[in-house]
């Protein structure tokens, strides 16, 4: 496992300590990623564009 730097509102931690806890944020935000990915581009060799675009917050 690798580990990353997020940048996330206040709003967006304070919902995700209401369902999980500040325990449990890693977690959380792990296989809700993992969720996303599924549902827009499952495990292919696939070439086409990006499906979201670039967020360069913070």
């Amino acid at each position: 496992m690798t580990r990353t730097h997020v940048y996330l509102s206040p709003e967006i931690l304070a919902r995700i300590d209401t369902i999980v806890g500040p325990q449990g944020r890693s977690k959380f935000i792990r296989q809700a990623v993992g969720q996303l990915l599924d549902g827009l581009a499952p495990m292919t060799d696939n070439t086409d564009p990006p499906y979201l675009e670039y967020d360069s917050a913070g």
